[in-house]
């Protein structure tokens, strides 16, 4: 079947009425793509689920212990397991994206990013210090990059548990965001065969290497050592070995 994808130009209006106080049908923006076809009933109902799950700890007045950005964390394992077996084709539409953090995703994305900027939804454009208009990298995309930590924690090899990597630093109190933001969704690290998750085991056991620039030490040194090593061709053991005697 086809599937709804939503234009930047459309986003960015569909984002203008949500600030304005207003709430806007999000299918009056919706256009669907017959490039590829997509079931999204998983989609949908995980969704559903994780909203149940964290919607209302989220809009209650009362302290709670869900913070917006451990949120994100917990997000990724059921936004890639969701999502993971669509057609590439559909994966690769940015206007798909936009229609998942604007439609079935919009609590998370309210919740994660209430200031709505550009790039947190796809639209496209933002306003530098300068004043001036520049594009944004689509991997800035909430939705998007929440996908993308779960794929690069994803871990087959622990059927009962297989997103624990994309937990872990926050569990042992580390820097959560910058590590998975500065060091694995940005840059190429984060998707060389076994080597992020590696550096995942690796920056949480003892002796831990979780802070800011504890990790930053040794993420940069491996990303160093991919000009000369073919990581894609190590297996865990010897990767998780490498990324221990860089940290060391």
């Amino acid at each position: 079947m086809p599937y709804p994808t939503i234009a930047e130009a459309k986003a960015r209006e569909f984002v203008q009425l949500l600030l304005s106080g207003q709430d806007p049908d999000v299918y009056a923006f919706v256009e669907e793509s017959v490039d590829a076809d997509a079931d999204l009933a998983e989609v949908l109902a995980s969704s559903l689920v994780e909203e149940g799950r964290w919607g209302a700890l989220l809009a209650s007045p009362e302290p709670t212990d869900v913070d917006p950005r451990r949120l994100e964390a917990r997000m990724a394992g059921p936004v890639h397991a969701a999502l993971k077996d669509l057609d590439p084709i559909v994966l690769s539409d940015q206007g798909f994206w936009r229609y998942l953090a604007l439609g079935p995703l919009l609590w998370y994305l309210r919740a994660r990013e209430p200031e709505l900027q550009a790039q947190d939804y796809g639209g496209g454009w933002r306003t530098n210090t300068a004043g001036k208009q520049v594009r944004t990298p689509f991997r800035s995309q909430l939705v998007f990059r929440t996908f993308l930590w779960g794929k690069i924690a994803f871990d087959p090899s622990d059927p009962a548990d297989p997103y624990w990597l994309a937990t872990i630093v926050g569990e042992k109190g580390g820097s959560e965001i910058d590590i998975w933001h500065s060091h694995l969704i940005r840059i190429q690290l984060g998707h060389l065969g076994e080597m992020p998750r590696a550096f995942l085991e690796s920056i949480t056991t003892a002796p831990t290497a979780i802070k800011t620039d504890e990790a930053r030490f040794v993420e940069k040194r491996l990303t160093r050592l991919k000009h000369s090593v073919l990581f894609d061709v190590y297996d865990r053991a010897e990767a998780v070995a490498l990324a221990d005697e860089v940290k060391a």
